[in-house]
């Protein structure tokens, strides 16, 4: 995928799916053990979560907030679900705080950290896709544009 924001979006997806798997039962089912099914759901949620956090899209970071507040507000799901969708923003702290010592380490660039601190929402380019965007919305008000037109401010 070229969009960070598609590939964090399925991650979020995936992520909802784990979590589905653990409270229908399905995981403990398959690994034939309750806790080694919640140690799965734990395996997976870290897993996508620094999926995640490797895209640097901002989005993704919305998503693992909104899995937090899921887990928190949710009371039909299982104690061992909520506290482990709780957990996803500590495995972001953690993937985070991995791959910024892997960086300083090996002198290599961490691109989140640094569309963090460089861009935001009012960067330059953002602000010509958006302007793009609604030149789009204006042009195609009912139909939408279609595939192939693109809202990137380059040629």
């Amino acid at each position: 995928m070229r969009q960070p924001n598609h590939l964090a979006s399925l991650l979020m997806w995936a992520c909802v799916g784990a979590v589905w798997l653990e409270q229908g039962g399905w995981l403990a089912r398959r690994l034939r053990s309750a806790l080694a099914g919640t140690a799965a759901l734990y395996v997976l949620l870290f897993l996508f979560v620094f999926c995640v956090v490797l895209s640097g899209s901002r989005t993704g970071w919305i998503g693992i907030a909104l899995l937090v507040v899921w887990g928190a507000i949710d009371w039909r799901l299982a104690p061992r679900v909520r506290i482990a969708l709780a957990s996803t923003a500590l495995m972001f702290g953690i993937c985070w705080g991995l791959m910024d010592l892997y960086a300083a380490g090996g002198h290599h660039a961490f691109r989140a950290q640094s569309r963090l601190s460089d861009e935001g929402a009012g960067s330059p380019s953002r602000l010509a896709i958006l302007k793009n965007a609604v030149g789009l919305l204006q042009q195609y008000p009912l139909t939408g544009s279609g595939w192939g037109i693109s809202t990137s401010p380059g040629p």
